[in-house]
C-alpha cells in the first residue's frame, strides 16, 4: 500500500495525458492486447497504474490526510486491489456529481464514492457487487426540535450534490432541500444555523461528528429511513475489468480482509461505531 501511495503526487498534466489515452484505449477495440473488445483491464496492466475516482471529502471514506495523500475506507478497498493487481495507484478526487461522469468519460477506470447502484446510473455505468451496506439519518444542532424524517417540513436541509440522499423528499415531500458538493461541506452551514439539517448515510453523519472538536453541539436523530448499499461504479461493457473487480470483493471477505479494513475505520477498534448492517454481500455480482 506504501507503493500504491507513492504515485498519487503525479502532476495533473501527466495525468490529462494518461487519461487521454486511455480514452482513446477504450474505444478502440484494436487497441487490445487479446484482439477483442478492449478492457481497462489491459490498460491498467500495460501502464502500471489504476486510476480511481474517491470522494472529495467525506470521511470516513476518503479525506485528506495531514500528509496531503487520502485516506480512508474507500482508499484502503483501492489499495487492496491495486497490490493484488501489482499495479501503483493514481487518486482523482471528484465532487459527488463528477462521480457518474468520470467513469463515462475514461478519466477513471472506476470510481469509489459511496455510490448506490440506481436504474438511472446503471444506463451510464456498470457497477460491481455490493461492499458496503449502510443506513440514513438526519443530523441537527443539539438544540433543534427535530426529531425525524417527519419533522422535516419547511426545514433547509443539506444534501450532497448527485446523492441519492435527495430521496429523502419522497419521506419529506414539504423538505426545503439545499444542495452542496459535499455532506462536509454542509457541515459550517448546520453548525452556522443556515440550514436545519443533514440528511446523509448514518457512517457519513458519524463521519462528520468525528471532525468537530465540541461533537456534542450535534446528534444523529430519527429511525433509518432508507437503506443504501454501496458498489463501484465501472466502465459499461467491460466484462473483463468487471470480473476482475467482483473477483477481488469476495476475495476480501473470503479471507478476511475487509473486516481488517473495516475495524481500521470503524467499530471497536476504530474511530467510528460500525453503521446498521454494514457488511457486504457474500458471492453478490451481476
Amino acid at each position: 500500500m506504501r507503493q500504491a501511495a507513492s504515485v498519487r503526487r503525479i502532476l495533473h498534466r501527466s495525468a490529462a495525458l494518461s487519461c487521454l489515452a486511455l480514452t482513446v484505449l477504450w474505444t478502440n477495440p484494436s487497441a487490445s492486447a487479446t484482439g477483442g473488445a478492449a478492457s481497462a483491464l489491459d490498460e491498467i496492466r500495460e501502464r502500471g497504474i489504476l486510476v480511481a475516482g474517491i470522494s472529495r471529502n467525506t470521511p470516513p471514506f476518503a479525506q485528506q490526510g495531514g500528509d496531503g495523500e487520502p485516506r480512508g475506507f474507500d482508499v484502503d478497498l483501492i489499495d487492496g486491489l491495486a497490490a493484488r493487481l501489482g499495479v501503483q495507484v493514481r487518486y482523482v478526487p471528484l465532487s459527488g456529481a463528477a462521480r457518474i461522469a468520470a467513469v463515462q468519460a475514461g478519466r477513471v477506470h472506476l470510481t469509489a464514492a459511496t455510490l448506490t447502484a440506481t436504474a438511472e446510473r446503471r444506463r451510464l455505468v456498470d457497477f460491481s457487487s455490493t461492499y458496503f451496506h449502510d443506513s440514513r439519518r438526519i443530523l441537527v444542532r443539539n438544540d433543534s426540535a427535530i426529531a425525524g424524517a417527519e419533522d422535516l417540513a419547511g426545514q433547509q436541509v443539506g444534501v450532497a450534490g448527485g446523492a441519492t440522499g435527495r430521496a429523502l423528499l419522497g419521506l419529506a415531500p414539504a423538505a426545503i432541500p439545499v444542495t452542496f458538493a459535499s455532506c462536509r461541506e454542509a457541515l459550517p452551514a448546520l453548525l452556522a444555523g443556515r440550514i436545519d439539517a443533514i440528511a446523509a448515510e448514518a457512517s457519513i453523519l458519524q463521519g462528520l461528528l468525528g471532525l468537530l472538536a465540541s461533537p456534542d453541539s450535534l446528534r444523529i436523530v430519527g429511525d433509518t429511513f432508507s437503506r443504501q448499499s454501496y458498489s463501484l461504479a465501472l466502465p459499461k461493457d467491460d466484462p473483463r475489468w468487471h470480473q476482475q473487480v467482483n473477483s477481488y470483493l469476495r476475495a476480501i471477505e473470503d479471507e478476511g480482509s475487509w473486516e481488517i479494513m473495516a475495524r481500521r475505520w470503524f467499530g471497536e477498534r476504530g474511530p467510528l461505531p460500525y453503521p446498521d448492517g454494514f457488511h457486504p454481500v457474500a458471492g453478490e455480482s451481476r
